[in-house]
């Protein structure tokens, strides 16, 4: 290695340190160093690669809320403000909280974008039987089935498609149910 290299990478660490122990430790901390903690917790990553790309080694120190509302705007343009929301913001903060639950950093507050709910309709009981009578008459018996069991038991159409036949218990009447939003299960009665 290049001497001249070398005596610049010995100086980035000390300056780091330096700043580390002067400032505090989340003076010199990275986003990817952070971002690194959260993985290793074993949360959810599912979109976490962008925010570290994005971020790469900007110190947390530095990153604001409104400079979380942009990255999220840059990287995915056009996108609606609850994806916005759902897949920068929550992790982008997610990130520094929970080094700041270390005690690297300090807690950051993000404001998201307004979200306009959608009113939803509920689907009735006739709806459900007529859509159900259908899937049977074009031999999608499947679909019935599913729909039903949605219907009977309040599952999430994830929920009802990752079941097993080992989560049913035909002759007591119970389907166990993994939750996906709150990694949880339940039992549902047939």
């Amino acid at each position: 290695m290049d001497k001249r290299i070398a005596e610049r990478i010995a100086a980035e660490v000390e300056t780091k340190v330096w700043q580390s122990h002067l400032d505090g430790p989340g003076a010199a901390l990275t986003v990817a160093q952070a971002a690194i903690a959260y993985r290793a917790a074993a949360h959810d990553d599912r979109f976490l690669d962008r925010v570290e790309d994005y971020w790469k080694d900007t110190l947390v120190p530095k990153i604001t809320g409104e400079g979380i509302r942009q990255m999220a705007r840059k990287l995915y343009p056009g996108a609606a403000n609850a994806t916005l929301n759902r897949q920068d913001i929550v992790l982008a903060q997610a990130i520094i909280n929970y080094a700041a639950d270390l005690e690297w950093c300090a807690r950051i507050r993000v404001k998201r974008f307004k979200v306009n709910a959608k009113r939803k309709t509920l689907a009735t009981r006739g709806w459900v039987e007529a859509f159900a009578q259908q899937a049977v008459q074009d031999e999608l018996h499947h679909l019935a089935a599913l729909c039903l069991f949605m219907f009977g038991t309040g599952a999430r159409r994830g929920e009802a498609c990752a079941l097993t036949w080992g989560d049913v218990e035909l002759f007591q009447q119970k389907a166990v149910i993994n939750q996906t939003k709150i990694d949880d299960q339940r039992i549902a009665h047939l």
